[in-house]
């Protein structure tokens, strides 16, 4: 069938517009990273998901060359700017690299770091996979209309800390204010 070939075609070669597939494929990726658990049920993703405060890791800023998180990367999705799993892949091997540049080995981060790598690359390879084992039509139709959330709408609306408290300050002039 024509239509599922061309559903399911992503590859590093793909030029062009994103499709409305490539799309659902690079929401499924980010949804897996998003909604990834450590074996005593945290919420892996989440050290992931701002970079972090210039105000108290400004070294972070002297050791990374292209620091990246996970609202660049949902923002990047939103946007269209990703043409295949493949750039898609290589944003989150940035976000990885960094991560295990800036901080310690065997550190929380820096686990988790690695838990992501593993999971990025089975997805690719799982979603890669897939077109040799599609599910009648149906199936498809039934699955997409199960995603009740797009992870990459709700982190891209994510604020930085700068930013909330430029939007906390607006409208007082109270040097006490509070910004917890």
């Amino acid at each position: 069938d024509e239509d599922e070939s061309e559903e399911m075609s992503i590859t590093s070669s793909d030029i062009g517009s994103v499709n409305d597939s490539t799309t659902d494929l690079l929401e499924e990726m980010f949804t897996s990273v998003m909604e990834a658990e450590s074996d005593d049920g945290r919420q892996i993703s989440k050290m992931f998901e701002l970079l972090p405060s210039k105000n108290l890791y400004p070294d972070y800023y002297d050791v990374i060359n292209e620091p990246i998180d996970l609202k660049i990367i949902g923002t990047r999705i939103q946007e269209g700017k990703y043409n295949s799993l493949n750039d898609l892949e290589k944003d989150f091997s940035l976000l990885i690299q960094n991560a295990k540049t800036y901080n310690t080995q065997g550190s929380t981060i820096f686990r988790d770091a690695n838990t992501l790598k593993r999971i990025v690359t089975n997805k690719k390879y799982e979603i890669e996979n897939r077109k040799h084992h599609q599910p009648p039509k149906s199936e498809r139709l039934r699955a997409k209309k199960q995603t009740p959330q797009k992870w990459s709408a709700l982190v891209a609306s994510l604020k930085y800390e700068e930013e909330e408290e430029m939007i906390s300050n607006e409208g007082t002039n109270d040097e006490t204010a509070n910004f917890s």
